[in-house]
């Protein structure tokens, strides 16, 4: 299975080093490629790639997540999931509007946020593969 993974987090702390970690392990055979600015993020969303594709988003503010919306629509092929580092509502707004099938907060139940992105990825995987 192809998998391509794109991880956003401007400042890589604590939470953000470990789920990376954590998804380096539990997909070994993806192409993972991590952007500290949400500007090479978009940039890369909209090149074309084989295979399945997720992107992780941990952004650092509402800027961030405003520039990836611009592009959401040639990127439509892409999985999202928006982990947030609090519980603000304005943020979960911002979030929504770039349709993730995932919000979540950064730092909380990173084994669960592993398992939502196993099961994108094979869904994903099994679409592009139909006969």
């Amino acid at each position: 299975m192809s998998v391509h993974l794109f991880y956003y987090a401007p400042v890589l702390r604590r939470p953000e080093k470990k789920l990376l970690d954590l998804m380096a392990k539990s997909f070994p055979e993806a192409h993972l490629e991590v952007f500290s600015t949400a500007a090479d993020l978009a940039l890369r969303l909209i090149r074309p790639r084989g295979g399945a594709s997720i992107a992780v988003i941990v952004p650092g503010g509402g800027d961030d997540l405003e520039e990836i919306h611009h592009v959401r629509n040639m990127i439509s092929d892409t999985a999202i999931l928006v982990l947030l580092p609090d519980e603000d509502e304005e943020g979960r707004a911002r979030a929504r509007r770039l349709r993730p099938q995932y919000i979540g907060l950064v730092g909380r139940d990173t084994a669960g946020v592993i398992s939502v992105m196993d099961r994108m990825a094979n869904a994903r995987w099994s679409r592009r593969n139909l006969p």
